[in-house]
């Protein structure tokens, strides 16, 4: 009587546990997707679209239990996947995320503790890095797809050159550097995105070579990724002026900018022959 009493108990508990488990009409199997984009920073605009041959970081919820944990999302040749590819959890749960980008950069990932970039090194590596913040409320009944409004974590810099000297004193530009700034440091996005530059300074050079300066503000030289934060250094300048070319190596006031996460600035430099001396001015504008 016994025995067939304890089959019996398991068996209901099985039928249950089937029963919990099996999908139903109105909670189907759906593929968990997403839809990454680049957000720029000024009032949280739409940005672009997000780099097809970049994989990023995911993290999802299931209310409290974690569904995805530090997964890898790589587009398909049709849509974002998870690999492996996965569902959405059962009975049309509502679920959090968090993300970043590339893959394996984030030394940290969770939507309760944000992402984290540590022991960045601009100098060795110049690769962009992207986050999200946590994304709530998502349901499986929007097609199946998380939305993922990415930020830029660092910002670039590059020069623009002009003169006014005339067409009589030819200008070449040799090399443009900053002299100090840090690019090394630490990255946290909660409770607010915040960079920790390292106290080592390095000397960033944007160009070498040769080249003719003219009338009009001109690019020159590499835009480099830079880490935010309060810039206080002063532009090195090489040059040749004249028609015989005389050598000079100039270096400009110091200059003060609080450089910010998703931005995009141009030192813009004017030669000014009369008194040797380079100006500076820093334009910024939203990355693109």
């Amino acid at each position: 009587m016994m025995k067939n009493a304890l089959l019996i108990t398991a068996l209901v508990l099985a039928l249950t546990a089937c029963s919990l488990n099996k999908r139903t009409p109105d909670d189907p199997d759906v593929p968990l997707r997403f839809d990454p984009v680049l957000q720029l920073p000024a009032k949280a605009a739409a940005g672009g679209e997000f780099p097809r041959d970049v994989d990023f970081g995911v993290c999802v919820l299931s209310g409290s239990i974690p569904w995805l944990t530090d997964t890898r999302v790589s587009w398909s040749g049709s849509d974002w996947a998870p690999v492996p590819d996965a569902l959405w959890p059962p009975k049309g749960k509502a679920v959090s995320a968090i993300a970043y980008a590339p893959y394996g950069a984030a030394s940290a990932a969770g939507v309760g503790i944000g992402i984290e970039f540590t022991g960045v090194d601009l100098r060795s590596s110049q690769e962009d890095l992207l986050y999200t913040e946590p994304v709530t409320g998502q349901d499986k009944f929007h097609g199946g797809i998380i939305d993922l409004p990415f930020r830029h974590a660092l910002c670039q810099l590059d020069f623009a050159v002009r003169t006014n000297a005339g067409p009589d004193n030819e200008v070449r530009l040799n090399s443009i550097a900053l002299k100090s700034l840090a690019m090394t440091g630490d990255f946290h996005s909660l409770p607010e995105p915040e960079w920790l530059p390292s106290d080592v300074f390095s000397r960033l050079v944007f160009f070498e070579g040769s080249a003719p300066v003219g009338a009009t503000n001109s690019l020159i030289g590499n835009t480099l990724w830079v880490i935010p934060q309060l810039l206080d250094t002063s532009v090195e300048v090489g040059l040749l002026y004249g028609r015989e070319g005389m050598p000079l190596n100039l270096e400009s006031e110091a200059f003060t900018r609080r450089l910010e996460c998703g931005r995009h600035y141009t030192v813009s430099l004017s030669f000014l022959p009369e008194s040797m001396t380079i100006e500076v001015d820093v334009i910024d504008e939203d990355l693109k």
